[in-house]
This record gives structure tokens, sequence and C-alpha cells, in this order.
């Protein structure tokens, strides 16, 4: 079942009224689900983005209104051009200070072969040439949680839709922090609950590779050593 955030954020909302009106449920929400997605590169994380390219353009913004085709990008794995008979060629990464300046100055109209991200954006593409071409740019990278992005639908993002109750277990513990601090026996069991439920999610592996093997030896009294 997916969780609709604003349904979410009603409840946790309602369940503190009384006790905490100051206490901004939307905000930390928003919080704990960014948090939670920022806290390694998990794989369904990963994402793609496709867009043809403008004939005579060197820059794609990412997150523009009209595009946003990757507004939750944090980091890019790879990116490629794919032409009309299907041919893949891979675009160079670079942010070398040099090739950054050239990619600026140049104003020829080519096949690009290069990029990197303009100054002062995080989400815009800069190629090293202007596209000669409407060929197809391709990317793959890692997603974060843009609370503030266009979002077409407001359930949970990212993260798989049969754990979305860990974001909101880890919210309910802040909320108890905050309603009886951290000695209270009702903030404990709801801290032991949220810890469960990410690791959990952390054994939760993709679902292309089987059944998870638990690698450490749970005998205290054995060690596992590393060898170069």
């Amino acid at each position: 079942m997916a969780y609709d955030i604003e349904t979410i954020k009603a409840a946790l909302a309602n369940f503190v009224q009384d006790q905490a009106m100051k206490f901004d449920v939307p905000f930390w929400l928003d919080f704990e689900i960014q948090r939670l997605v920022n806290r390694k590169r998990w794989w369904w994380r990963k994402k793609t983005f496709s867009f043809p390219l403008v004939v005579g353009t060197a820059t794609y913004d990412l997150s523009r209104d009209g595009l946003n085709q990757a507004d939750d990008l944090d980091q890019m794995i790879s990116m490629y051009t794919v032409d009309s008979s299907g041919n893949l060629a891979e675009l160079v990464f670079t942010s070398k200070a040099e090739d950054v300046q050239a990619f600026i100055a140049e104003t020829s109209t080519e096949k690009p072969c290069k990029w990197t991200i303009d100054p002062g954006t995080s989400k815009t593409i800069r190629l090293d040439v202007k596209s000669n071409s409407t060929d197809t740019l391709r990317g793959v990278y890692w997603a974060s949680y843009n609370p503030a992005g266009d979002q077409t639908s407001r359930t949970i993002p990212l993260i798989p839709e049969h754990y979305h109750y860990v974001p909101i277990l880890l919210t309910l513990k802040r909320i108890f922090l905050y309603l009886f601090g951290q000695k209270d026996e009702r903030y404990a069991a709801t801290a032991q609950d949220a810890a469960e439920a990410v690791a959990e999610l952390e054994r939760y592996n993709a679902p292309a590779t089987g059944e998870y093997i638990e690698l450490r030896d749970m005998n205290p009294g054995s060690t596992i050593r590393a060898t170069d």
C-alpha cells in the first residue's frame, strides 16, 4: 500500500495537536524521508531520464519547468546520446576548470562528446559543444527526495511502497522525543520500532539478487578478517 504524504501529515498532526501545537509535522516528515533516502545509495534510488537534444543548445536544466526530467537529481552515474539508428555513445564527464571554461566559450555546433555541471548550478548539464542534432540524451543517476519538486503523485517518493512505514515510524519517534523526552518509555519503544524498521529496509535487496545472505558470523567468539 502506498501512503499519501498529505494523509500521513494530517494523521500525525491530529495525533499530536492536543499536546504539541507547535510541532511542525509536515516539515519533519519531509525531513525524515529525505534523511532516510540520503542514508546511502540504496539500489532503488537509481533512476533514468531521456529527452531529445535541441539543435544549437549546449545547456539543459533538469529542474526547469516543462522539462522536469530529473528534478530529484543527486548525482549522475552515466550519460549517453542515442542517434536515430539506435547507436549509443557515452558522454565523458569532466570537472577540470580549463575544460569547463572551454565549454562555456565554445560556439561551434557539433556532436557532443563530453559534459559537465554548469557552474553555479547543481542540476544544469552543459555539453562541450552545441548539439548539431536532435539525438536522444539519456542519463542514469542517483535520485534524492526534493520536497519542493513538482510531483504529480503525493505518495512517499523513491522508497519502495511496502517500506513506507519506515519514515512514518521515524517521524513518530521524533514526535515522541519532542513530547515526552528521551528517557520516557514511550519514546524508547518507538525508537526501537524505528530502528528495527530501518534494519528491515537495509536488508531489502534488489529483486534480481535472490535471497538475502547474512555475511556476518553471529557467534561472538568468531571474527572475520579482511585480506589484501
